[in-house]
């Protein structure tokens, strides 16, 4: 029993799994707006990637983001991501549930379109609760949270175009058509 072998080496390269992602975002985006989704504890190293499950298939990114562009309802629904580096994985993230707020209607001016000199012009939309109404005046742009707008004893610069639109939230319409006012003297 006094044989000796010969030295031997074996060397292992121990690669560990990349943590789990925490992944944030805006989860209630209005309908056309942008949404960047970013991974807080991203992976670093030559070779990493992610791995995004979205509602609409996989994607692989090269950065630990992704971003939206133009959210509508087929991009609602649930998003998660794997960190890959060197061909170890994580295991998968958080889901981000994100679903999408639509921009209020565009609004619909009512009113009279040819008043007397000196009358009130009162115009009219329709009421959203929790809104804000920007009615854009050949006086310039008045900030409201009323629906009905109202020029007082009008003069002849109060003639001419009148459009609105509406914000609720961060959410905001497309603006009104045009409705005119004429003055009569």
């Amino acid at each position: 029993g006094d044989c000796i072998s010969e030295q031997s080496t074996t060397n292992i390269d121990i690669t560990i799994n990349p943590d789990a992602a925490i992944i944030t975002g805006n989860t209630i985006p209005c309908e056309g707006s942008d949404v960047t989704i970013d991974i807080l504890n991203p992976i670093s190293g030559n070779n990493s990637q992610w791995i995004w499950s979205t509602p609409n298939g996989q994607i692989i990114t090269n950065v630990p983001s992704i971003e939206i562009l133009n959210f509508s309802n087929i991009n609602s629904g649930s998003y998660s991501v794997i960190q890959e580096s060197d061909n170890c994985r994580s295991t998968i993230s958080n889901n981000l549930e994100i679903e999408i707020l639509n921009n209020p209607l565009t609004p619909i001016i009512t009113g009279t379109m040819e008043i007397c000199l000196g009358d009130n012009i009162i115009l009219e939309t329709s009421d959203l609760s929790n809104s804000e109404y920007f009615w854009i005046t050949p006086n310039g742009t008045i900030s409201q949270t009323s629906n009905i707008f109202e020029v007082e004893e009008s003069n002849s610069s109060d003639a001419g175009s009148y459009q609105v639109y509406t914000q609720m939230g961060n959410c905001i319409s497309l603006t009104s058509e045009i409705f005119e006012v004429v003055i009569l003297e």
